[in-house]
């Protein structure tokens, strides 16, 4: 075995249940590390002479990789993962084929990552299709794989409670719910009750295998290079973090601390629209601590202590619970005008358990609200249903339509396929005003504040790209390792999180050697997603974020004008050494990366 490694990637068919050990994941561990950049080399390599498969069809590999520093009880790392495969939901403006996507990476918290570095395993690579439900079960490294047939329609929640009665407490469960099984293109993958591999349609992936979820137990200690050496790491950080004013708020509020930290400054209000939120007396952060808030909890190993779960205590949804808010689950508060926290809790609670992204449901209720107070959607195609502002019950039931009647009724099958897709079918006045990039709803800020991360991040729409190319690079940093953002990033940030990763494979790599393999992963990205056709026009906005500047708050009058965006996109492109003009990788930098091998593809590219 290698340090941080067994050696031991599980390839699993799911169209011939075969399953094969294998050690073919460790040629590129050297060159990669480990987490995303692993995974984007392989998927690379798996589909880089078939940009035209189908990511919800048998070829497209669902990989769930551990970071390296995942299972070893490292603070902000001890039970993080990554899900890399082919996105079925990111869009290009001109598709080059009928399934134009961008790469998929997702990070996630919770238990189940540390479990299977625990059972001896460094990856799974999923592959196939079964013909009927299945569930994959991992006993300390013994791979086998069971009818899942009576799970399947199951919600996230039911699935994690019913495993643990029939497996035990010691078995983990990741898996998918009803979003996932009907496979809506922003559906996720959920385990430890609301810890998501959101964002970019994994869910999806995982459903159009038939595959139900995953369950895990180990208890093997994973091998490491330096022990004494990330021992006083992990103690100088450990204090580090305690002592952090920044995560002392995290700990008490988690990222719910910016709902009304960041409300009039960087937040969205009504599908985008505007920052201050009319509602945060009843909303905001104080209010959540002093009438909603009833438990903390923590991923495995980490002291931060930022998931809360919350009760309704009065109104219509009295009594319904959830994990959250976070940050981000804004998109359904103040981004739909929720004035109480039981509408609220209304949404959050059907995200989790139907297995939808939270920010790109946001998304498309935010957009189909929108639409229907401009009449461009009529209550008549819809079933009957209002979708108005703030009215909780009449857009849970739009969501619940968008899963069960997405190949009845039309309307519902655009909703399924992403906020963009459906605002093209919806007509030219709701392309000005869905809030995506690529097909992918951005994050709860505003996108005149957010521009680089939101518009350069190669699976579209993200806030956690980084905004400058150095700050991308950087954040690779993080993903390979499996490092939590924020508390790794006020603990000991990039330099940091290289000498945990180092102290823990045995290697001896300068952060200038880290980032050399941050950039190389984001070249990798930028032409598997070139390959399929994404080029410079999909790195940009809708109209309403030209048209409309920042009318309120303390950014009011903020505005992005197309000239001056197209200029900095061009110097961004300039300063990554690709075509200034496409955004096309260029022969030179791959050559100074050791990316020879990918010269040829550029030939390939259709632009």
């Amino acid at each position: 075995m290698s340090n941080g490694y067994w050696e031991n990637m599980v390839k699993i068919d799911m169209t011939t249940e075969s399953i094969e050990y294998t050690k073919d994941h460790m040629q590129y561990v050297e060159e990669y590390l480990g987490g995303r950049a692993l995974g984007i080399k392989m998927l690379w390599e798996a589909l880089k002479d078939k940009p035209d498969i189908d990511p919800l069809g048998p070829e497209n590999p669902l990989m769930l990789i551990p970071g390296v520093a995942t299972g070893v009880g490292f603070p902000t790392s001890a039970s993080r993962g990554e899900c890399v495969c082919k996105s079925p939901l990111t869009m290009p403006k001109t598709p080059a084929g009928e399934h134009s996507h961008t790469v998929a990476y997702s990070s996630c918290g919770g238990k189940f990552h540390a479990d299977l570095k625990f059972a001896g395993i460094d990856m799974l690579y999923i592959t196939g299709q079964a013909k009927s439900p299945k569930v994959i079960v991992i006993d300390n490294g013994a791979v086998s794989i069971v009818d899942g047939s009576k799970y399947w329609g199951m919600d996230t929640n039911q699935f994690e409670e019913t495993i643990q009665k029939e497996y035990g407490d010691e078995w983990k469960a990741l898996g998918i719910g009803p979003a996932g099984e009907k496979l809506v293109r922003y559906a996720c993958i959920l385990n430890e009750a609301g810890r998501a591999f959101g964002r970019v349609g994994v869910g999806a992936v995982m459903g159009s295998k038939m595959l139900k979820g995953i369950v895990c137990r180990g208890n093997k200690a994973v091998p490491m290079a330096n022990v004494d050496k990330f021992i006083e790491k992990r103690e100088e950080t450990l204090q580090t973090m305690l002592a952090a004013p920044v995560l002392k708020s995290r700990r008490r509020y988690g990222t719910g601390s910016l709902l009304s930290g960041q409300n009039g400054i960087n937040f969205t209000v009504k599908n985008w629209t505007n920052t201050v939120n009319p509602h945060d007396d009843t909303i905001g952060t104080p209010a959540l601590m002093d009438n909603y808030w009833v438990r903390h909890r923590s991923c495995w190993g980490c002291p931060v202590y930022c998931m809360k779960f919350g009760v309704a205590r009065s109104g219509e949804f009295k009594g319904e619970y959830t994990e959250g808010p976070e940050f981000e689950s804004g998109v359904l508060g103040s981004g739909l005008l929720m004035d109480n926290m039981g509408s609220w809790t209304h949404l959050m609670d059907l995200a989790e358990r139907q297995g939808f992204d939270q920010l790109n449901l946001g998304g498309v209720l935010g957009l189909a609200c929108e639409c229907y107070e401009k009449g461009i959607i009529k209550s008549s195609d819809v079933d009957g249903l209002k979708l108005e502002w703030g009215n909780a019950d009449q857009l849970h039931k739009f969501a619940m339509n968008i899963i069960n009647k997405k190949d009845e009724k039309e309307i519902y099958g655009w909703f399924a396929m992403g906020a963009g897709y459906a605002a093209s079918k919806l007509g030219p006045e709701a392309m000005k005003i869905a809030p995506h990039v690529k097909n992918h709803v951005y994050s709860v800020q505003m996108p005149h504040l957010m521009s680089n991360t939101f518009a350069f991040s190669t699976r579209g729409g993200c806030h956690l790209f980084g905004a400058s190319k150095a700050a991308q690079e950087a954040n690779i940093i993080r993903d390979l390792g499996g490092h939590c953002n924020a508390p790794a990033a006020y603990s000991y940030g990039a330099s940091g999180t290289a000498d945990i990763n180092s102290f823990i494979m045995g290697i001896s790599l300068t952060l200038d050697q880290y980032m050399y393999i941050g950039e190389k992963c984001i070249n990798i990205e930028k032409m598997f997603n070139c390959l399929n056709g994404f080029r410079a026009e999909d790195d940009d906005f809708v109209d309403k974020v030209y048209d409309l500047p920042i009318p309120d708050g303390k950014n009011a009058g903020k505005t992005m004008k197309r000239d001056e965006w197209a200029a900095n996109r061009e110097a961004y492109y300039t300063e990554c050494g690709w075509d200034p003009k496409t955004g096309k990788p260029t022969e030179g930098k791959l050559q100074e990366l050791g990316l020879n091998d990918m010269i040829p593809y550029l030939a390939k590219i259709p632009f």
